[in-house]
């Protein structure tokens, strides 16, 4: 089992965190290489040594005696046998049993909370505010390694976050690959009840493969995304600022702004695209993809990914949001919405892609965009298209 995309914290917990001035203290010493679990895998040699190295420095001395032999035994058996325990998380009366990777001991054991916490704070965690040990030390420790991810992580990418209508929390993002290819992320960051691997209630969860969905087209596609969302704007009568002031601003602080180009050579090229090509199909009906997970028509929009062997393609999702599922040709199972957007959240699609072009995240020519947005809504686009 592999380590875990990083760890949601409740808001709840949270906020006990920075009361009890640990977030502080964490952000603090980011630049003292504390952070741990980002060089490299993590052996059963690496938890051994953890759980011997908090013994000897006394870390669970201050637990009650009964307290400390029953989570010695806990953890012994966990770690002997990993599929004795897992994650439950319900994900809204389904629980999803998530298996325990080694990461997951040395964090429900203190190793990684050991790093900002004395001995002395390790047994406290009920006048914190926490009901178990593990959930004290395990969420510091998660609060931990999210800040070392975030130190690697590339910042520049466009990111917001939504609200869906059953109350589901996700975090978007919009970037490019190291190699200029157009990356769109989409992240559950809701915080479901969970129990830990001992069976203990904690205000904190891993983020699994369930929480993920991404799309991952080739370079140079952005272009074709903005034209796909525009037309998502017109068919649906979507309420879009961007679309109100016919993309003026936009447009100005595009032009206006300091673009950093990418290392590829499409990123010079001069933005010169003969628009009326990219509008090919602009108007036609959006297909509507069914709870079956079938189109109702062929869709005028798609984005092609490397090697050109599949594609992901724009549709009306049965909730009415603008989805892209990816269609390959060898794909055997059945398709489904790698990502999708709702009408609120649209604006912030393209504000990504502009932000994307104009960091060097992808090898489009941020002035090519702003050529797709002037012909949109020029006089030469409503005359040729009606």
């Amino acid at each position: 089992m592999s380590r875990h995309l990083g760890h949601i914290i409740f808001p709840e917990a949270l906020e006990k965190l920075r009361d009890l001035g640990i977030v502080s203290k964490i952000e603090c010493a980011k630049g003292e290489d504390i952070i741990w679990g980002l060089d490299g895998a993590v052996y059963e040699e690496d938890v051994i040594a953890a759980g011997k190295r908090l013994v000897e420095g006394k870390y669970y001395a201050f637990l009650p005696e009964e307290e400390r032999k029953r989570f010695f035994d806990a953890s012994r058996e966990l770690f002997k046998d990993r599929a004795r325990g897992s994650w439950k998380i319900d994900r809204s009366g389904v629980e999803e049993n998530e298996e325990v990777c080694l990461e997951d001991i040395l964090l429900l054991i203190g190793d990684s909370a050991s790093q900002i916490l004395p001995p002395e704070q390790f047994a406290d965690y009920r006048d914190k505010g926490f009901d178990f040990f593990s959930a004290w030390v395990g969420c510091v420790g998660a609060f931990i390694e999210n800040t070392g991810r975030a130190q690697i992580k590339d910042r520049r990418n466009y990111t917001w976050k939504s609200s869906l209508p059953n109350g589901r929390i996700i975090e978007n993002s919009i970037g490019g690959s190291m190699h200029g290819d157009l990356r769109i992320k989409q992240t559950e960051l809701t915080p479901y009840p969970t129990l830990d691997p001992f069976g203990n209630s904690v205000p904190y969860r891993p983020i699994t493969r369930e929480d993920h969905k991404f799309m991952s087209p080739y370079h140079s596609t952005e272009t074709s995304l903005l034209i796909a969302v525009l037309d998502y704007i017109d068919q649906r009568k979507v309420n879009s600022e961007i679309a109100k002031d016919k993309a003026q601003k936009i447009i100005a602080e595009t032009r206006t702004g300091n673009a950093r180009r990418g290392n590829w050579a499409e990123s010079f090229n001069a933005a010169t695209d003969h628009m009326p090509l990219y509008f090919v199909g602009y108007g036609q009906p959006l297909a509507e993809f069914t709870l079956e997970g079938k189109l109702t028509h062929p869709s005028g929009h798609s984005l092609v990914v490397e090697g050109g062997e599949g594609a992901y393609i724009a549709c009306i999702t049965p909730k009415g949001n603008l989805g892209f599922y990816y269609r390959g040709a060898k794909t055997k199972e059945r398709p489904e919405i790698k990502v999708e957007f709702q009408a609120s959240e649209i604006d912030h699609v393209i504000k990504g892609l502009v932000h994307q072009a104009m960091n060097g995240l992808g090898r489009t020519n941020p002035g090519t965009l702003v050529n797709a947005l002037t012909y949109r809504f020029s006089d030469n686009f409503l005359e040729e298209k009606h």
